[in-house]
């Protein structure tokens, strides 16, 4: 693991890091108005599809139980996001 003077993320628990490196994509999927960009629209608009009922695709991640098991698979990129969503510090924290 590299440390934060060599250019490295300084974190040593693999999730923790996994985590951090997914934030890249996950605040700009949270932004409202959501980017125009093409790879947050496409996760904006699976998670939709994933969770029929829903309108904004910002509710699974703030209410758990609206995440579909095809959203909860192990290996989804979702998974990676929710994890990554979970590791952020609450307000009431």
């Amino acid at each position: 693991m590299s440390s934060r003077a060599s250019g490295g993320l300084g974190i040593l628990d693999p999730y923790v890091q996994q985590s951090a490196l997914q934030l890249r994509w996950l605040i700009p999927l949270l932004l409202y108005p959501p980017l125009p960009a093409l790879p947050i629209s496409f996760l904006a608009q699976e998670i939709l599809a994933a969770c029929t009922g829903i309108q904004d695709h910002h509710l699974p991640f703030f209410f758990p139980l609206l995440r579909t098991y095809s959203i909860k698979e192990p290996f989804s990129i979702f998974t990676l996001l929710f994890r990554a969503f979970s590791h952020l510090p609450s307000i009431t924290d």
